[in-house]
């Protein structure tokens, strides 16, 4: 995929493994839009694709799979952005900032995700 903004990126059926943070877990929810990135893109229009997680250790890790794509047509001009709906996992946590989480989408690099615990 292209690191450049304004570039055709189109990837199809696209693994992305999420894992939360320590005293969180996933719904199965996810909420996708386009983000903007260069001044002249439009402001952010949802996806045309719908996603639902498959949960997995009580909701710990949430995968999925979807068409990545921006810059190909007017309607996906920007950023692709997430949000992935999280709850309190029930555990007795101390409270603090845990950085256990992860994102790894396609082959890509692994990015950290923190999660606060109260």
């Amino acid at each position: 995929m292209s690191p450049i903004p304004g570039k055709p990126v189109r990837a199809a059926n696209v693994k992305q493994v999420f894992r939360a943070p320590a005293g969180w877990k996933f719904t199965g929810q996810v909420d996708a839009s386009y983000g903007r990135v260069l001044p002249q893109d439009p402001m952010p229009s949802k996806p045309s694709w719908a996603i639902t997680g498959t949960l997995t250790e009580n909701g710990r890790t949430m995968t999925f799979r979807s068409d990545l794509h921006a810059y190909t047509s007017a309607g996906d001009r920007g950023c692709i952005q997430y949000v992935l709906h999280v709850q309190h996992d029930g555990s007795q946590v101390s409270a603090g900032v845990y950085d256990d989480g992860r994102a790894q989408i396609g082959n890509g690099q692994p990015i950290k995700l923190k999660g606060l615990a109260g």
